[in-house]
């Protein structure tokens, strides 16, 4: 996917106001490096000359966005205790099961009820600042 069309799907408004978090800078910046593609993860270090290759250290794979979040065997329980939160919150806000899809788009630019995707931020928020690797 296009890395604007996901920074604009995750940020199509941009408030110019002040909003309180609940996730330390650190996480939002980390967060916002994963959603613009522009990181420390070894496809883009490799893309701008910095990184001998794109490979992850856990050699099943790049290490881009997608295979952090969703496959890197390395973030295992990370990754389930992430999911379980999500699904926790899908169960306690009713969303059909149709649209209870765990994919790079639903975990950085969720489009359910407002509450939903609060949780869901929340969810891949707490697995960015427990993640060992640089982001």
């Amino acid at each position: 996917m296009n890395e604007g069309r996901l920074t604009h799907r995750c940020r199509p408004n941009v408030k110019r106001f002040k909003s309180r978090s609940t996730v330390t800078r650190k996480t939002q910046s980390a967060l916002i490096r994963l959603i613009t593609g522009h990181n420390n993860l070894a496809e883009h270090m490799h893309k701008c000359k910095l990184n001998d290759t794109p490979n992850c250290p856990c050699l099943t794979g790049r290490q881009t966005t997608e295979h952090i979040l969703l496959s890197c065997p390395t973030m295992f329980t990370q990754r389930e205790l992430m999911f379980d939160k999500i699904e926790h919150s899908f169960i306690k806000h009713d969303v059909p099961i149709s649209r209870r899809e765990l994919n790079l788009t639903t975990l950085l630019a969720p489009s359910l009820d407002n509450t939903t995707n609060s949780d869901i931020s929340l969810a891949v928020s707490e697995f960015i600042s427990s993640c060992p690797i640089k982001i």
